[in-house]
C-alpha cells in the first residue's frame, strides 16, 4: 500500500499515459493537480497498483487521429506518444520492442499489420523513462534484451527516476534491474550488449551523460568509474570487428576503442578543430564494412557537418552539408545495411522545408557519399515519399528484417515501405501503442469521455465511449483537436 501522497501523485501526476479511470469515481480526474490530503482513520485507499486492480480500465489513447504534424492522409494522420528507441528483431519484421519516453517498454509481434497490437512490459518498475534498448547477440533465441533508462522528454518533464539498466532473458515477460548503483540518476543514451565473451562473461557497454560504463558479466556488475568520461551522445559498434567501438563527446569529439571498450583514444583525424570544439551534438553510425559516418551539430552557427571515414577515424572525408533539419538535440543516424556509401539521418524541422511537405512533419534524409558534390542528400519525406511524412522530432532510426526503414519520434513509430523502388511511403506502426505524455487530463461525465493536453500530440479527445466492466477494453480512438503541444485542460 502506497502513502496518500504517492497515491495522489499517481492519479494527478504531470506526466504519464492516461491509462485508467476508476469506474466508481467519475469525477476522479476532473481537477488536475488540485487535491487535498486528509487523515484516513476510517477510510480505505484504493489499490495503488492501478494495472493490478480490477476496478481500473485502460482508456488509451491508442490511436490518436488527426495528428497536426503527420502527413499520412490515407490513415487520417495517426500518432502516439514519444518513442526514444527501437529494437527490431533481425529475423522477424513482425517482432519489435520499443522504449518510450514516459511509458516504459512495449512489445509487438505483428508490427507489419495495419494496426499492430502492443503490450506494455515494464509499468511496474520505478522508471518508465527509457533511453535505449537492444538485443543481445549472444542469445540465438533473441529473448535477451538490455534497456537503458533515461529522461528524454522534450516537454521538460522527467516522469520517473532513472534506475540504470533493465534486462530480460525471456523476451520481455520479466526484467531485472542492473547497474543502479553506478548509473542510477544518469541518462543511458545507448546500451550495447556486445558479442564479446559468453552469456556469463558478456561485455556490455552503456553510454550515459556521465560517461561510458562497462560490464564483463552480462550487466550484473559495472565498474565504479566510467571508462570514458563526458556526456556521451553516441556509442556505435563496428559490425566488421567485434572489439571495435566508437563514441562521441560534444566539444571534445570522436573516440575509438579497439579492445572491447576498455581504452578510448581520440579519432577526430582531420576533422577541422573548430567544428569539433563548437559541437553540441554528435551522432555516429558504422556500416558492416567498417565505413564510419559522423554527423556533427553546431549550435553557434548553426550548421550540420557530415563526414565519412574508411580507416577508423584517421582521415575523414567531408560530405555535403545536410539541409538544416535539426536544432542541436536528440536526433538519429543509421548506416544503410546494403551500401557502404549510404547513411540516413533525421531530426526536427529546421529552416528548410522539404518539397511537397505542407506541415512541420518529419525531417529525414538519405545521404550517398558516392554521388557528386551538391547532390548527396535527398529527402525521404514529402515528394520523396509520395506525399507522406512521419511525425517530426525524430529520435531513432533502424531497419527491420524486411529491409524497411523504421523511425521513432515524438509521434511514435513509423515505417518507410519499399525504400528503394520509387513508390516508397510512410505508414504508421503505432496501432494501439499508448505512450502519450500528458501535461493534464480531464473527464467529461456527461459525454463519458476523457481528454487532455500532451507533449507534441496536441489536445486529443476520447472519440469512443469509455470502457465498462466485463471483457477486455477495445482499442480506443482519440482525435487531436489542436496539434503541437497541448496544455492544461478542464471541464
Amino acid at each position: 500500500m502506497r502513502s496518500p501522497i504517492e497515491f495522489a501523485r499517481l492519479l494527478y501526476g504531470t506526466f504519464g499515459r492516461c491509462r485508467a479511470r476508476h469506474l466508481n469515481s467519475p469525477t476522479a480526474v476532473r481537477r488536475h493537480r488540485t487535491f487535498g490530503i486528509e487523515p484516513l482513520e476510517t477510510r480505505t485507499l484504493l489499490s495503488a497498483d492501478l494495472l493490478g486492480s480490477a476496478a481500473w480500465l485502460d482508456q488509451g489513447p491508442g490511436t490518436i487521429l488527426n495528428g497536426n504534424n503527420v502527413e499520412i492522409a490515407a490513415l487520417n494522420n495517426p500518432q502516439a506518444g514519444a518513442v526514444n528507441a527501437i529494437a527490431a528483431d533481425p529475423t522477424n519484421a513482425n517482432r519489435m520492442f520499443i522504449g518510450s519516453v514516459g511509458g516504459g517498454i512495449w512489445r509487438t509481434t505483428n508490427a507489419t499489420a495495419a494496426n499492430p497490437d502492443w503490450t506494455p512490459l515494464t509499468d511496474q518498475y520505478a522508471s518508465t523513462a527509457i533511453g535505449s534498448i537492444a538485443f543481445s547477440p549472444l542469445d540465438p533465441t533473441l529473448n535477451t534484451l538490455f534497456a537503458g533508462t533515461g529522461r528524454y522528454s522534450s516537454g521538460g518533464g522527467d516522469g520517473t527516476a532513472t534506475i540504470g539498466i533493465l534486462k530480460t532473458t525471456d523476451g520481455g515477460n520479466t526484467w531485472s534491474i542492473l547497474g543502479q548503483n553506478v548509473m542510477g540518476g544518469l541518462n543511458v543514451m545507448e546500451v550495447i550488449p556486445t558479442s564479446i565473451g559468453t552469456v556469463s562473461t558478456q561485455v556490455v557497454l552503456a553510454a550515459t551523460n556521465g560517461g561510458i560504463f562497462r560490464s564483463t558479466d552480462g550487466g550484473a556488475n559495472w565498474g565504479a568509474t566510467p571508462v570514458l568520461n563526458g556526456n556521451v551522445t553516441s556509442l556505435a559498434a563496428d559490425p566488421s570487428n567485434n572489439m571495435r567501438f566508437y563514441a562521441a563527446v560534444p566539444g571534445t569529439g570522436i573516440f575509438l576503442s579497439t579492445d572491447g571498450g576498455q581504452v578510448w583514444n581520440p579519432a577526430n583525424g582531420d576533422i577541422p578543430a573548430p567544428i569539433v570544439a563548437q559541437s553540441t551534438f554528435i551522432e555516429l553510425a558504422v556500416h558492416n564494412s567498417g565505413a564510419t559516418f559522423s554527423v556533427i551539430f553546431n549550435s553557434g552557427v548553426p550548421t550540420i557537418d557530415a563526414f565519412r571515414s574508411v580507416n577508423q577515424g584517421t582521415n575523414w572525408a567531408a560530405m555535403d552539408d545536410p539541409p538544416n533539419i535539426a536544432r542541436p538535440r536528440r536526433t538519429s543516424i543509421v548506416a544503410d545495411p546494403n551500401d557502404a556509401n549510404v547513411v540516413y539521418i533525421s531530426g526536427v524541422p529546421g529552416s528548410v522545408t522539404p518539397p511537397g511537405s505542407a506541415r512541420p512533419s518529419g525531417r529525414i534524409l538519405r545521404g550517398d557519399f558516392a554521388q557528386g558534390a551538391g547532390t548527396q542528400w535527398t529527402w525521404l519525406v514529402g515528394n520523396g515519399a509520395n506525399g507522406t511524412s512521419p511525425h517530426p522530432d525524430a529520435r531513432w532510426l533502424t531497419f527491420d528484417a524486411n529491409g524497411d526503414l523504421l523511425d521513432a519520434d515524438d509521434g511514435g513509430v513509423y515505417r518507410l515501405n519499399d525504400t528503394g523502388a520509387g513508390t516508397q511511403s510512410w505508414v504508421s506502426v503505432n496501432g494501439n501503442l499508448r505512450t502519450v505524455e500528458f501535461y493534464s487530463v480531464a473527464y467529461d461525465s456527461n459525454a463519458n469521455s476523457s481528454f487532455g493536453g500532451t507533449q507534441d500530440n496536441g489536445t486529443p479527445q476520447q472519440d469512443t465511449p469509455a470502457a465498462t466492466p466485463g471483457g477486455a477494453p477495445p482499442t480506443y480512438t482519440w482525435v487531436d483537436r489542436t496539434g503541437a503541444d497541448g496544455g492544461f485542460v478542464g471541464v
